[in-house]
């Protein structure tokens, strides 16, 4: 699986799978250069970490696609423990939530079937391990030797990216300034920049307004009446 280094995350408006759309920085590099190292993984087994719509969906979907991965629901984990998956390939995500009794038991379970069979699993959550509420002893000590990979919040270039994918997915052409204005003033955050284009999109189909840098400013206020006109709104990241 080698990857290609351009554009796109998991976002609700449109799902595009593969590479060829991802933007590689210095936010998601690590999880990237990992899931190309598939065979490496010690103990086979892969935990991507890192905040909502940060991309850990998409990059499963890859690896599953380079793979054929096999995903696994909560539910199926818990019925049987992974003794009945037959693929190499795993994956399970949001593995921080619903952590009930049932569930630690089985995933402790997949771990081993996993190191039994010299498989592969990739894990996804929001946070590490370190912040899971884990009532297992031996489920908490197999998370503390898995290799964990950081999803950052997103530098400059991703911001950039990620505006200029979400406005052409929905067909609106936005000019130079425009991108500039939002990323002064936008918190660096994913939900962010998700929140602020559908709110745009939505209210410029409304208005039958073109989205200026006027009209952003506008809109950035209503969502946040902290948001400035000049310089950084505060709140922000830089």
């Amino acid at each position: 699986m080698t990857p290609k280094r351009q554009l796109t995350l998991d976002f609700d408006h449109r799902t595009a799978l593969g590479f060829d759309d991802f933007l590689v920085t210095t936010a998601n590099n690590q999880a990237v250069d990992w899931l190309d190292q598939y065979d490496d993984w010690p103990g086979g087994v892969l935990l991507m970490t890192g905040p909502a719509g940060c991309g850990k969906s998409h990059l499963s979907a890859v690896f599953c696609q380079a793979t054929g991965a096999e995903y696994i629901s909560g539910t199926e984990l818990d019925q049987c423990k992974g003794v009945g998956f037959v693929s190499r390939f795993f994956v399970f995500e949001d593995c921080d939530q619903g952590l009930t009794p049932v569930r630690e038991e089985a995933l402790l379970h997949l771990f081993n079937s996993v190191r039994e069979r010299n498989a592969r699993l990739l894990l996804t959550a929001k946070s590490p391990p370190s912040r899971w509420n884990i009532g297992l002893k031996d489920l908490s000590s197999r998370l503390n030797t898995v290799t964990q990979v950081p999803i950052h919040e997103p530098d400059d270039a991703l911001m950039t990216a990620l505006l200029v994918k979400l406005f052409s997915d929905r067909q609106l052409k936005i000019d130079t300034p425009v991108i500039d204005y939002i990323i002064k003033r936008i918190e660096r955050s994913f939900q962010a920049v998700r929140t602020l284009v559908d709110r745009l999109d939505r209210r410029a189909m409304e208005t039958h307004r073109n989205i200026s840098v006027q009209f952003v400013g506008q809109i950035m206020r209503e969502l946040d009446p902290t948001t400035q006109e000049n310089g950084y709104g505060a709140g922000t990241n830089g």
